[in-house]
């Protein structure tokens, strides 16, 4: 080879040499601002799970309240419609009365 062979060839490699470390110095940046984002992605998550679960308790009271008043309206509703049922049986039994 040449001398101006070795040349190029030593300035190559000292290029990849400086190529490599400056390749190994950005993935090494890079793979901890993309652990910081993993992080903060992570805690974002755990945030939003608890305001669910939250949610999803506050609902579950309140169907339970739902549920306790549908069935006290619909004890209300059997109650009076059984009073409704004595006021009228009682009215017939005196009409009853009075024919004989």
């Amino acid at each position: 080879m040449e001398k101006g062979e070795d040349k190029i060839i030593e300035y190559l490699e000292i290029m990849n040499k400086n190529n490599q470390a400056n390749l190994e110095k950005y993935l090494g940046v890079l793979n901890e601002q993309h652990s910081e984002d993993l992080k903060a992605i992570k805690e974002y998550m755990k945030i939003s799970q608890d305001k669910f679960d939250r949610i999803d308790n506050k609902l579950e009271l309140i169907n339970k309240k739902l549920d306790s008043h549908t069935e006290m309206i619909g004890s209300i509703a059997l109650d009076l419609h059984t009073k409704v049922d004595k006021k009228d049986f009682n009215l017939l039994k005196e009409q009853v009365t009075q024919l004989a």
